[in-house]
């Protein structure tokens, strides 16, 4: 879809992430660099966004075996979502030292609008509940990233679809009273005047 650039944009922190999972990280020994079974997961800095949710995410499960390999692939997955700033690790052997805890911090996107739709055809409460199915952190408002409006711009795109419906939708963020900002959902070059909320 085409997608408008909204006011706020993203602003990234992720050249700290590898030094800091580098200082962190246990030092890996022909031993250590062996995978062991992982004993705890921890996640800190997260204030929007449930540790359940984010866990989810991160697809990591107690007493999988797992490396620093393992953990890398777990923060990016994290960091593709588009609604964290940073994110960096730390793990660290058990006492003893035979498996392997592990702890995320995250820095949320704090700037997160509400959502409004236009002449979209479908109803309101269908599409929040197919927002749920897509994305695992979605909790009614969404950062306003060029990324994260071009991901729900798709996902009403989709819905659509499943109905035979075929419509460009496109995402922008605006207001209608100072100090209300949203980010309103349209068909691609369809003025408004009236959105719903």
């Amino acid at each position: 879809s085409v997608l408008i650039r909204p006011l706020m944009i993203r602003i990234g922190a992720f050249l700290t992430t590898g030094l800091f999972c580098a200082i962190t990280a246990f030092p890996q020994t022909a031993r250590q660099a062996a995978k062991w079974p992982l004993e705890s997961i921890r996640i800190e800095g997260n204030q929007i966004y449930s540790d359940a949710q984010l866990l989810a995410v991160a697809g990591l499960k107690i007493g999988e075996l797992a490396d620093k390999s393992t953990f890398d692939a777990a923060r990016d997955r994290l960091l593709n979502t588009g609604v964290l700033e940073t994110v960096v690790y730390r793990y660290r052997p058990t006492a003893a030292r035979d498996g392997y805890n592990v702890t995320f911090k995250v820095a949320e996107i704090q700037q997160i609008y509400p959502l409004r739709f236009y002449n979209i055809k479908a109803p309101k409460t269908e599409l929040l509940a197919w927002f749920k199915r897509k994305d695992p952190l979605f909790s009614g408002r969404i950062s306003a990233t060029d990324r994260i409006i071009g991901n729900y711009a798709d996902y009403i795109e989709e819905f659509l679809s499943k109905r035979g419906i075929r419509e460009e939708i496109v995402g922008e963020m605006t207001s209608d009273r100072p100090g209300q900002l949203y980010i309103l959902f349209h068909p691609l070059f369809l003025s408004y005047l009236h959105p719903h909320p």
